[in-house]
């Protein structure tokens, strides 16, 4: 008989959980890696647990709606025993029942989720229609888990092209809001829950929202996120889901480095409420602070909260100017609604949850309740930048940037910083947000962070190692091990030609089990770089059987693209396609798709490239895609396709300087209007090493133009520098013929050849019939022999 579930609840078994609602699969805190299939079949057995379900029970339980075959059936049940690491013959879960079926063994319990509010707000759904796929998560709280990656290749025309990066490259800033573990600078607090003595369950998790923002306002202070409080509730081998009480939350602080905790309480005397707060040394739990207010009805509770939350900065040991200065709460009196915030704090927990969807309604209600409730609408658009809906995004972040004066300086920064990604794709506007947001909140994490991304998105390759040496240095010293942060530090290290610091990084990530997709794909184009088969064969065996597959295997095969082997790639990507499909992450692969087709062109395979354009899915306007257009002569596309980026983005920085002029760049080569060519390439000298296309599109510019000393400054920008290219690209081993090109113009025969020679090195793998090694050869003959 199946075990009956309620919404919030897991299913236990051994050192293992199962979260139907965020379809993972935890043991000792750490996440299993599981295909879809297999999830499934683990989650049906675990509610049958001890009955013996026959092939044909078990095909119809977990995909009735679909025509899935006994040989899947297996697979998924070998997934699972070497996810679960059941040892050969010893059936410790599953056991094989020979012409009966299967049984899964171990006694399974219902327990209750840290998530689990009581308020019915998301019902439980069946596995076959739960989403695998885990994306990001809302604006307060830190998450481990891998972010969704989006490609910087494919144009978020209406959401804001600015936000899209490489399928290796972390998401920007709306999905960051998400790992802000602590806002603040020299004292990190931890919030006990509110003693609510009232018998009125609005309070609940709302006052404390309203407390932890009206912190973090303060440069001052950092506070650590519920979801860190209770993963280390569950290191200390505690009921993540209790109540964190005063004595409970001083560990805590202690765990994570913090330096006091604050325990907040609200009771009802009569017609009267009292309100109070005390802050505590975690050292040793002395009072630090400590003081109460009463006030004589509901609606005047809020503006009491934030009076004593100005008492606890001061306690704590916050200067008074300081105070002043940051000094804007949550809510004031005139637009104060305790609903709109009950709304909004219910919201924040399913976001953190991963319930994007679900926390969306409530934002909505919240903002109906108050149409001036600006971070309402900045952490709504964050929830429908993290579903794809470029749209909403860019209306509710404009909502808020409307009304940016009404919210505290940390929050009006996150709010131009998105607006400025969303909506007008002006990069320099979000990187001058950034860096006022890092100069004024130097101990925040959070736009730290995002600088280290965004430098190394527009390719300031040393400063971006930098900022991630100054996040490496605060979150150690919070004890905080993210996988993110890893991911980010290592691709900025990675671009910075810093090997020896990717390795470290990546060998620290494995050691804490904080890993992500991007950080394997990040060390398969180092491996692949250096020449490192074996590992970059070892990358692509962390992915097998995961929704990870299919993008790891589009990575190696542009790896193998651009050493010149295009046969290899050709199948890496034919097995990628499989995997998606059994997957279902089909809507992951065009980015990458459209790249592989370009470089395709780039080598000289401009008929399998044609050929392959007629066949991919219809997507949003690519830079790669009218490129690949261009190319092959089909001009009247390509131009479209650019006309188009440029009248939905005329504010982005990188459509009008980068996107439009390189696609008509291309086809005036094309047309042998080296000139125009040149002019064109202009304007994106700014943004030089963001991209291999931009030097190498300006070499081959500028050599149209007979321009050789030019050219040559632009081919050697890439040459012997394929740390540059994200993901792998043929263009930094084609920087050594368009070398040896340049010095043929000019008749220095000898640089040529040795420019030809480090070519045909890097190739020496290649495919012999490859189209641009013949003209290569030909070319170094009559160099030598004019």
């Amino acid at each position: 008989m199946a075990i009956p579930m309620k919404n919030g609840q897991v299913l236990r078994f051994a050192d293992f959980e199962i979260d139907p609602a965020s379809r993972s699969v935890l043991r000792g805190g750490n996440r299993l890696t599981l295909n879809r299939r297999a999830f499934d079949v683990l989650y049906f057995m675990a509610l049958h647990s001890g009955e013996v379900l026959s092939r044909e029970e078990l095909l119809r339980g977990v995909w009735p709606d679909s025509h899935v075959d006994a040989n899947s059936l297996s697979q998924s049940i070998s997934a699972l025993r070497k996810a679960l690491e059941e040892k050969p013959g010893e059936n410790a879960y599953i056991a094989t029942l020979p012409g009966r079926g299967y049984q899964f063994l171990a006694p399974v319990e219902v327990v209750p989720t840290a998530t689990d509010t009581g308020a019915g707000l998301v019902q439980h759904q069946e596995p076959s229609s739960l989403v695998f796929e885990e994306r990001t998560f809302s604006h307060h709280v830190v998450t481990e888990e891998r972010l969704e990656e989006r490609s910087r290749r494919r144009l978020m025309i209406v959401g804001g092209p600015i936000a899209a990066m490489a399928l290796c490259v972390a998401v920007g800033i709306g999905v960051w809001r998400a790992r802000s573990e602590s806002g603040g600078g020299h004292v990190t607090a931890v919030l006990a829950d509110l003693e609510n003595d009232t018998g009125d369950t609005e309070f609940d998790h709302t006052l404390n929202k309203v407390l932890q923002i009206d912190l973090q306002q303060s440069p001052y202070f950092g506070v650590v996120s519920e979801g860190r409080a209770r993963r280390t509730l569950k290191m200390m081998r505690q009921d993540p889901t209790e109540a964190l009480t005063a004595p409970l939350a001083r560990e805590v602080c202690q765990r994570v480095n913090g330096q006091v905790y604050v325990v907040p309480a609200i009771a009802k005397l009569g017609d009267r409420y009292s309100l109070t707060m005390q802050v505590n040394a975690c050292s040793d739990g002395h009072a630090l602070g400590s003081d109460r207010k009463e006030v004589a009805s509901k609606d005047k509770v809020l503006t009491a909260w934030s009076d004593l939350t100005r008492r606890v900065r001061r306690s704590a040991g916050e200067s008074r100017s300081s105070i002043k200065e940051f000094d804007k709460p949550l809510y004031d009196e005139p637009t104060s609604s305790l609903d709109a915030l009950r709304a909004y704090s219910e919201a924040t927990r399913l976001g953190d949850g991963g319930k994007f969807q679900e926390s969306i309604a409530l934002y909505q209600h919240a903002v109906e309740l108050d149409p001036n409730f600006a971070v309402a609408y900045a952490d709504m658009s964050t929830m429908y930048y993290n579903i794809d809906d470029k749209v909403h995004d860019k209306t509710a972040i404009a909502k808020a940037y409307a009304i940016r004066d009404t919210v505290n300086e940390r929050e009006r920064f996150y709010i131009e910083l998105r607006y400025a990604q969303s909506v007008t794709g002006d990069l320099n506007a979000l990187l001058d947000s950034l860096h006022r947001w890092v100069a004024t909140y130097p101990q925040d994490n959070l736009p730290l962070s995002d600088l280290v991304n965004f430098e190394t998105w527009t390719g300031h390759y040393p400063e971006a190692a930098a900022y991630a040496d100054r996040v490496a240095e605060l979150e150690q010293s919070q004890n905080i091990h993210n996988g993110i942060s890893y991911e980010i530090a290592a691709r900025a290290y990675h671009h910075a030609n810093l090997p020896d610091k990717v390795r470290a990084t990546y060998a620290q990530a494995m050691q804490w089990k904080v890993d992500t997709q991007g950080l394997h794909c990040v060390m398969l184009e180092f491996a692949a770089e250096n020449g490192d088969q074996a590992e970059v064969d070892r990358q692509i065996a962390w992915s097998r059987n995961t929704p990870a597959e299919a993008h790891m295997l589009q990575e190696a095969g542009l790896a193998a693209l651009a050493a010149g082997q295009a046969k290899k790639a050709d199948g890496l990507f034919k097995e990628a396609r499989l995997a998606a499909t059994r997957d279902k992450v089909e809507d992951s692969m065009p980015d990458l798709d459209d790249y592989y087709v370009r470089m395709l062109a780039e080598v000289g395979l401009k008929d399998r490239a044609r050929e392959m354009l007629k066949v991919l899915p219809p997507a949003d306007p690519s830079l790669d895609r009218a490129f690949t257009q261009a190319e092959i002569g089909d001009d009247a596309a390509a131009l479209a396709a650019a006309e188009h980026m440029r009248a939905e983005s005329p504010q982005d920085t990188l459509v009008t300087a980068e996107y439009v002029p390189s696609v008509q760049a291309v086809i005036a080569l094309q047309q042998n209007r080296a000139s125009d060519a040149v002019r064109l390439m202009e304007a994106s000298s700014p943004f030089e090493l963001r991209d291999p296309t931009i030097p190498y599109l300006r070499g081959q510019a500028y050599l149209a133009a007979h321009q050789s000393a030019e050219a040559l400054r632009e081919f050697s920008e890439l040459a012997d520098r394929p740390y540059l290219a994200d993901p792998s690209a043929a263009l930094t081993n084609l920087a050594h013929l368009g070398e040896a090109r340049a010095y043929a113009q000019e008749h220095n025969e000898a640089q040529a050849d040795e420019q030809y020679a480090k070519f045909f090195a890097a190739w020496s793998a290649a495919d012999p019939d490859l189209p641009i090694l013949h003209e290569a050869r030909l070319e170094e003959q009559r160099t030598r022999h004019p």
